[in-house]
């Protein structure tokens, strides 16, 4: 099967909306998104709705707004690992 056409693995993005703030060090925005949409998830151009996390490195503005709509904030550390990486 074409890898555009492969079933999205289960694992901690399956069904997750996640935005994508800051840098990461590890990888560009769009490995990132490819990583994260592989997984089954979905990721935000911005915050619309409830996503589950914000990642990795939201502005203090970024951050409250994510922490006034009860969303999970995680660092690129945290994120590498939800990868599996």
């Amino acid at each position: 099967m074409p890898e555009a056409e492969k079933a999205p693995e289960l694992g901690a993005f399956t069904n997750k909306s996640v935005v994508l703030t800051g840098a990461l060090t590890g990888m560009s925005r769009d490995e990132a998104k490819e990583q994260i949409e592989r997984r089954g998830g979905r990721v935000w151009a911005a915050c619309r709705g409830r996503p589950t996390w914000w990642s990795p490195a939201p502005t203090r503005q970024q951050a409250r707004q994510g922490k006034e709509l009860g969303v999970k904030v995680v660092d690129e550390t945290e994120f590498l690992q939800l990868l599996g990486h």
